[in-house]
């Protein structure tokens, strides 16, 4: 792969989303050596940090960052961490089954529960509450019921509102899911206070490292950083949206779908933030079949996120008055009763979405160490795939491994993708012809 030196200057503005910008307090710290340890992991993300968090400790284990920590797509998510929002229990229960599916949940919700526990920030970084799953239209009640029935047997929290009183944020609308142990974070310090932590028991961390390539010498990889090279026995490949570029894992893009999603954030309302309060509701969205959502922060201001399309972008501050974020600022108004105030910053970013939604993990074994590469949509993912993987390392298996596996099954319009070469002109019409069917469906809300 090219070298492209990135500066580590540490008073320089983090490349992250507008609404997650600050200045470090600590310098970034240059690889100046060779160097041999236990796990070698590329890429300094939510998932190579979680990663690296569940296996410091019990080996030695290093990270290589190409640029600063938080520049990657986790600095440019929402910070949303739901269940509700990732995993669609009925499609899930099809393909794998109801034990298995249970299995699943319980890992989910348990790696996020772990983190919040082990990471300990405060309201403000981390908040915790509800969530509200509202009816879009008068159709789609069954959809919510249908949530409802899904989420008990599996033992996941629900109370069902249809009371009007309950639900006056929202018009029009009848029916809706409250969800508790909800939570959402400020990405950025998260990533931060995650690696700080890696470093504080063991780890090593470093950044503006541009990985060239990798061998394995019949008895551990060798990582080329340029100048440098390292050892390891085990090497894990997170550098999410740009897994496929390495040889090994190319035909992960063929599972995957490369999504633009646009988010807008609104100045500070004493209104909403009374709401927030009263309500402990922090995140809202709806029955629509594109992907639109609501967060609330405990200040007042309101994200809201979607107007999905296919493709990707380098992350990107945008005018308020991008069509796709006045699209959006548009939805947001309809679905609220309250006043929303004037957009205050918006953006657009790009992440590599698994096309079944579920994280996905590709682990091969050499000799006597591990060589893997994972992809998730979103941060709960990549804790959940810091638990899995590193027991791999440790012990050679986890109970949920094979359910998020490269060569797990999938549903047949994703099959049907995954039999389409990257980059073809035939994939690339199949990416446009399903959104453009969901935006569809949206429209005949």
């Amino acid at each position: 792969m090219p070298d492209h030196p990135s500066p580590l200057a540490p008073d320089r503005p983090l490349s992250v989303a507008p609404l997650w910008q600050l200045k470090r307090t600590e310098s970034p710290t240059p690889l100046s050596s060779d160097l041999t340890c236990d796990t070698a992991i590329v890429g300094a993300g939510v998932a190579g940090l979680s990663i690296a968090h569940a296996l410091v400790g019990n080996e030695k284990v290093v990270v290589l960052e190409a640029n600063l920590v938080g520049e990657g797509s986790s600095g440019w998510s929402a910070g949303i961490l739901s269940s509700a929002t990732t995993i669609d229990l009925d499609v899930m229960e099809k393909l794998i089954g109801e034990e298995n599916t249970r299995q699943f949940v319980f890992f989910f919700t348990d790696s996020i529960a772990q983190m919040k526990q082990a990471l300990a920030l405060n309201d403000e970084e981390w908040q915790f509450g509800k969530s509200i799953y509202i009816e879009a239209g008068k159709k789609h009640r069954q959809l919510i019921e249908e949530e409802l029935t899904a989420r008990r047997r599996f033992g996941l929290g629900a109370t069902y509102l249809d009371h009007p009183d309950l639900l006056k944020p929202w018009p029009h609308t009848g029916a809706a899911l409250e969800l508790p142990d909800e939570s959402a974070v400020h990405p950025v310090k998260l990533l931060l206070a995650l690696a700080a932590r890696v470093v504080g028991l063991g780890g090593q961390l470093f950044e503006g490292v541009r990985v060239r390539s990798w061998r394995h010498d019949g008895e551990r990889f060798l990582v080329d950083c340029g100048d440098h090279t390292v050892s390891a026995t085990n090497l894990i490949i997170a550098t999410g949206i740009k897994s496929h570029q390495w040889r090994e894992f190319s035909d992960l893009d063929r599972v995957c779908v490369p999504v633009t999603s646009h988010v807008l954030v609104t100045e500070r309302s004493d209104e909403i933030a009374k709401m927030v309060k009263e309500s402990q509701r922090i995140a809202m969205w709806d029955t629509l079949e594109l992907y639109h959502y609501v967060r609330y922060l405990p200040d007042g201001r309101v994200l809201v996120g979607g107007a999905d399309e296919p493709g990707s972008t380098p992350g990107q501050a945008l005018n308020p008055s991008h069509p796709r974020i006045q699209e959006l600022y548009a939805w947001a108004k309809r679905r609220h009763k309250v006043k929303l105030p004037e957009i205050a910053c918006a953006w657009r970013a790009s992440l590599t979405v698994p096309a079944d939604g579920l994280p996905l993990l590709k682990v091969k074994t050499v000799e006597e160490g591990l060589l893997a590469s994972v992809v998730t949509d979103g941060i709960p993912g990549a804790f959940l795939l810091g638990n899995i993987v590193s027991r791999l390392v440790r012990e050679g298996e986890h109970p949920i491994a094979k359910l998020i596996a490269s060569n797990r099954k999938l549903p047949a319009d994703v099959s049907l993708l995954a039999l389409t070469p990257s980059g073809s002109p035939l994939r690339d019409a199949l990416l446009k012809a399903g959104f453009a069917r969901l935006a569809f469906k949206d429209a005949r809300v």
